[in-house]
């Protein structure tokens, strides 16, 4: 039976991935050297010191990581490579463990997590606009736990934003676009939520009709326009989900029920305005949320594709 050590935690997809592989009938586990506010789930912790001063005691807890991977077949980091990162030089160099690499975005983006190519044995990348920066890697989508539907049409319909950086998911325009309908009368509540933990954060989701992601305009904030992991969760409890796709990623997200807002305050008024006055439409878009979720980002469906990429780098 094939042993997947994922390490690193990053916003709780790789313990997402190893649940899909344990229910296909592998061993995977993952191990955290970066503390994350979310309290992700996970197997082992091993929390890296940050200051300098700490270097002895970070040299013990990088040979613990290379004893824990030890055990294991392959080795899946999470959010690229820094040239610091010791403990994958020494499992691949060392142990010539199988490594995978797993790229999630702005540590791309930024240059920061680009280290080693060399020596990496496959690459992933978790959104389509890294592709820029690393051709040769396969793109595999974020997988998303079956979540409980819920959807409460007696309610005044509650319209929920919940930036973790509010440039990168124009908060901004987004809070100008409410304020203008509320000044319009449009009945519904908004709730804007921040710095909140992952059970916080599915159980507001819960309680939403309406969710806005991410509204940026890539021409003018070099951020690429596509939905993120809070997308996927909304669609797959059944809310609909607002966001910014660009025409260039369209093709990566085939049947994708979200709704398309261009990045200006007129048509997301005018896009919230819709589903706020409609809630039988917004009901029925929540519902196809749910199946394109439950389609495409299965986490069965998901680790299937990753483990087909470790088969190709075992032989």
């Amino acid at each position: 039976m094939l042993k997947i050590l994922h390490i690193e935690n990053t916003a709780g997809v790789p313990h997402v991935i190893s649940v899909g592989m344990r229910e296909l009938g592998y061993e995977a586990k993952v191990l955290e050297t970066w503390i994350s506010k979310f309290s992700f789930p996970h197997d082992y912790e091993n929390y890296y010191f940050v200051s300098k001063i700490h270097y002895i005691q970070n040299l013990w807890k990088i040979l613990r990581t290379i004893n824990i991977a030890s055990n294991f077949d392959i080795i899946h980091f999470h959010a690229g490579i820094n040239w610091k990162r010791l403990d994958f030089l020494l499992i691949k160099i060392m142990q010539h463990k199988p490594v995978v690499v797993h790229y999630h975005g702005f540590e791309t983006r930024e240059g920061r997590g680009l280290a080693y190519q060399n020596l990496i044995d496959a690459k992933i990348v978790a959104t389509p606009d890294l592709l820029k920066w690393i051709p040769d890697a396969y793109f595999i989508p974020n997988p998303i736990m079956q979540l409980p539907y819920s959807f409460d049409s007696e309610k005044t319909p509650i319209i929920l934003h919940m930036p973790t950086n509010r440039k990168f998911k124009g908060t901004d325009l987004i809070l100008k676009a409410i304020n203008e309908l509320k000044k319009e009368n449009l009945a519904f509540e908004f709730r804007l939520v921040e710095n909140v933990d992952y059970n916080e954060a599915l159980r507001q989701i819960s309680e939403a009709h309406i969710v806005i992601d991410q509204v940026v305009d890539e021409r003018e904030t070099n951020i690429p326009g596509l939905f993120g992991k809070t997308s996927l969760e909304a669609m797959a409890m059944g809310k609909v989900s607002i966001c910014h796709l660009s025409d260039e990623y369209l093709r990566y997200y085939p049947e994708c029920p979200i709704v398309n807002v261009k990045p200006n305050v007129d048509d997301l008024k005018s896009k919230i305005r819709y589903y706020v006055e409609n809630m039988d439409e917004t009901k029925a878009l929540g519902i196809k949320g749910r199946e394109y979720v439950n389609k495409y980002h299965n986490p069965k469906l998901i680790a299937n594709r990753i483990i087909e990429i470790y088969k190709k780098i075992l032989h």
